[in-house]
């Protein structure tokens, strides 16, 4: 623990004692780390470290996938693209009746209130950095990557000015996307299948 803060402090201060700014999410993270940890070690100022760190990666984090929205964009598309790429090849899957891909089913022995117990589960999981959700995040809100297309949708409006507010990925951070299928709507009809 003493390198780490040792090479911290030697790479946030130079000899001729200006300030390494990108450094703050490092400090930031270690000191979090340190506060949830370690507090047992008795370490003298971490909390008042802590408090003062924090407004300072509240501000620089976000800053570090771009400043602008078509930065922020640009970014979010040159290191997202791998994982977007599988994203839709899922989605595409999981908007058909093929199931030849998929063995897995609900057991009904489990769920015996489910009113479809012998239909196909299509869940996928993926884990990420907290630097691909901030990106994701930043398409979400200013690429229209899941995009209602009603602007007078208030749920809309009240999920973006929510992203808006997050600063932070905290361990085990959860975006949930789920794809809903209006029956009533033909199967060619592009708006037969939601992602919300």
């Amino acid at each position: 623990m003493l390198g780490r803060w040792s090479k911290l402090e030697k790479d946030f201060q130079s000899k001729d004692g200006s300030f390494d700014i990108s450094k703050i999410p490092d400090i930031f993270d270690n000191i979090k780390y340190d506060v949830q940890h370690n507090s047992k070690l008795g370490l003298k100022n971490t909390i008042h470290l802590y408090s003062c760190v924090k407004p300072l990666a509240d501000l620089i984090v976000p800053q570090e996938y771009g400043i602008t929205e078509p930065e922020k964009v640009e970014i979010g598309r040159m290191i997202l693209s791998p994982l977007l790429r599988k994203l839709v090849a899922d989605l595409k899957v999981a908007s058909t009746d093929d199931t030849s891909d998929n063995p897995y089913r609900l057991n009904p022995s489990y769920m015996p209130n489910v009113l479809s117990p012998g239909r196909y589960v299509r869940t996928r999981l993926y884990f990420t950095s907290e630097s691909l959700i901030h990106s994701f995040l930043n398409l979400i809100r200013y690429a229209g990557l899941c995009n209602t297309g009603n602007p007078e949708d208030e749920s809309w409006a009240e999920a973006m000015e929510y992203l808006g507010s997050v600063r932070e990925a905290q361990y085990h951070t959860q975006i949930v996307l789920m794809m809903y299928e209006d029956q009533h709507l033909p199967d060619d009809d592009p708006n037969r299948f939601r992602v919300l």
